[in-house]
């Protein structure tokens, strides 16, 4: 059988969407029966199947799934509806929606990585402080705490004011 030309296939989208909290931590076959069954209780069987849901990744918090065109809205809407996964209770936030994978694979958010701090207690003054969680993002942020015993100040500076 010869294969369908592109203008006959049915269009695809994609959603990439976030599990929240973040540590809680489904496997993909719990995260596929759950988006299945909110579809199939918000839409009924026959929309369910229309809208042709497929989960193609989930890793962490993060998952794409694939749709057909003009149903992506009816899938974030069944998405949001989701409150359980595997006995976590959870909420999804769709984040974007494209045509393509490698589209919506840029929306990934990378992580940012914390670069330790490495040069002791700041100086202030004739105050000290000292480095709390272990350093700064790559953003420049420091949070610092003051040293004592009579009180505490909580400054949130970045490198350059140091």
């Amino acid at each position: 059988m010869k294969p369908r030309p592109p203008t006959q296939r049915e269009k695809k989208r994609y959603l990439l969407f976030r599990i929240n909290p973040s540590w809680a931590s489904p496997d993909s076959r719990d995260l596929t029966a759950a988006i299945h069954e909110g579809v199939t209780s918000l839409y009924g069987d026959s929309e369910a199947a229309r809208i042709h849901v497929t989960l193609i990744m989930h890793e962490g918090d993060m998952a794409i799934v694939r749709c057909l065109r003009g149903t992506e809205g009816m899938l974030t809407a069944a998405l949001m509806s989701v409150q359980e996964i595997g006995g976590w209770k959870v909420g999804i936030r769709t984040l974007a929606t494209s045509g393509t994978l490698c589209a919506i694979r840029r929306h990934i958010p990378l992580p940012c990585p914390r670069v330790p701090w490495n040069e002791g207690d700041v100086g202030m003054g004739a105050r000290t402080y000292e480095v709390i969680d272990g350093g700064y993002s790559l953003d420049g942020r420091v949070d610092l705490i003051e040293k004592g015993f009579n009180r505490q100040e909580l400054l949130f500076l970045i490198r350059e004011d140091i």
